[in-house]
């Protein structure tokens, strides 16, 4: 017996209380470089609309390098500079590099 369910659904659209940002993420290539970032982000309410990442090798010493590139939502709340300050520390602690542009 098959049942079929028609349900009129509405389109979601992105808030409007929020900037785009984009960040940019590498170094050497370990678990949980994501896991570090993500928690950071969803601590502070950011919304991450992409991600990409992927490994790629260092020219001289074929070295695996991490590079994780995403789209933000920022909430406009959100005091930037405690969110930078935050990516700052973490990154600094784990040898990774980062950049937070505004921007989609």
């Amino acid at each position: 017996k098959m049942r079929c369910i028609l349900k009129e659904t509405t389109r979601v659209s992105a808030p409007m209380d929020y900037l785009p940002y984009r960040i940019r993420v590498s170094g050497a290539d370990r678990p949980g470089i994501v896991q570090s970032i993500a928690s950071i982000l969803a601590s502070r309410g950011v919304n991450v609309a992409s991600l990409e990442s992927r490994v790629t090798y260092a020219p001289e010493s074929g070295t695996p390098l991490f590079v994780l590139e995403a789209k933000l939502h920022v909430p406009s709340k959100i005091v930037l500079s405690e969110l930078r300050s935050q990516l700052a520390a973490t990154c600094e602690e784990e040898n990774l590099d980062f950049t937070l542009e505004a921007g989609a």
